[in-house]
């Protein structure tokens, strides 16, 4: 996921991110644990939904 919000398999091409909406272009690890440390700490957008 970008940090524009856009989500696309397409944009990581082996070891580079680059988003196709935004450009916005980064080492595809470095955007991994960006992404992971928002899942964490709660900072996601797109938050799973949880079953009531």
């Amino acid at each position: 996921m970008c940090k524009c919000g856009h989500i696309d398999k397409k944009n990581r091409k082996r070891h580079t991110f680059s988003c196709a909406k935004c450009q916005y272009t980064l080492h595809a690890d470095a955007n991994a644990s960006i992404n992971i440390s928002k899942a964490i700490s709660g900072l996601s957008k797109n938050k799973n939904k949880q079953a009531a």
